[in-house]
């Protein structure tokens, strides 16, 4: 399980179908120490939506600052994929521009 640090929520329209999808986008600490980015797609239509529900609400309403995530799997790590089926934790919220 990986910690991530989220800084930008927004709404996308699906390729799959069409309808609104949630995208977080943010960076991590790779195994080597350095920062990488990272991403997430949420569709509110899907069952992992409710695992996702407290943190995308903590992240919408902390916008200009970084919510940091633990228990994030990656999909695939190599372009910095999260797995949407990850049961997020709340870890920590900073302000924009902490490192």
């Amino acid at each position: 399980m990986s910690r991530v640090a989220i800084q930008s929520i927004s709404e996308i329209k699906s390729k799959n179908h069409g309808g609104p999808i949630i995208r977080l986008d943010g960076e991590y600490v790779d195994e080597f120490r350095e920062i990488q980015k990272m991403k997430v797609f949420i569709d509110p239509s899907h069952d992992n939506f409710e695992q996702w529900y407290e943190s995308l609400m903590l992240i919408a309403q902390m916008k200009g600052h970084v919510v940091e995530l633990d228990n994030c799997r990656f999909k695939n790590r190599a372009v910095g994929l999260v797995n949407g089926d990850s049961k997020p934790q709340i870890a920590n919220v900073y302000p924009k521009g902490t490192n």
